[in-house]
């Protein structure tokens, strides 16, 4: 069986600092995937996909964080 799966080129920003894990886990459906930060790599559509729409939360939780501590203060 042939594997159609569409492939696409991601780059995860490395870390500062000396020492930390320049490494990230994911897994979908079961399937799981170690990407190195730093390094242009080819990943699964899908798993460009989370890792998409993973940062699109953290922005909109840093956002909500932001307009929220601004209307406390």
């Amino acid at each position: 069986m042939a594997n159609n799966t569409n492939k696409v080129k991601i780059r995860l920003p490395r870390r500062e600092g000396a020492g930390k894990n320049q490494t990230e886990f994911f897994s979908i459906n079961g399937k799981n995937y170690t990407v190195e930060r730093g390094r242009t790599v080819e990943v699964p559509a899908a798993l460009a996909e989370v890792i998409q729409n993973g940062e699109l939360a953290n922005e909109a939780a840093a956002a909500y964080a932001e307009a929220k501590h601004l209307r406390e203060a």
